[in-house]
């Protein structure tokens, strides 16, 4: 695991490897802060690690004809987390650059 002291965040929110100009996912963010509240409580590797993954991920694509009769097709992600103590909790995420991981990421942190 990597500590906390190798990154930095921007204003904008977004993580940085301080090693790498790559941004960290919500994906990756999500699953290294659980190892780390995991590390802190003593919680159960197996339980951990069915944390670290979606129950279902649900992708839809959503064609749309413009004005100029061109067809333009969106993909949607529903992340579903985890149900364990009730229904899932989530919403929708509308961006153009949306991502399946930063979908999960997010369901991850309502869970």
């Amino acid at each position: 695991m990597v500590s906390q002291s190798n990154y930095s965040q921007s204003e904008e929110g977004a993580v940085a490897k301080s090693t790498e100009t790559e941004i960290e996912s919500a994906l990756e963010t999500a699953r290294r802060q659980l190892q780390h509240a995991a590390d802190h409580l003593d919680i159960d590797s197996n339980v951990v690690d069915r944390l670290k993954h979606p129950k279902k991920v649900h992708e839809v694509t959503v064609p749309i004809e413009r004005d100029d009769g061109t067809v333009e097709v969106f993909t949607g992600y529903r992340a579903q987390h985890d149900s364990v103590r009730g229904p899932y909790k989530g919403g929708l995420r509308y961006h153009p650059e949306v991502t399946r991981d930063e979908c999960v990421g997010l369901g991850m942190w309502m869970t």
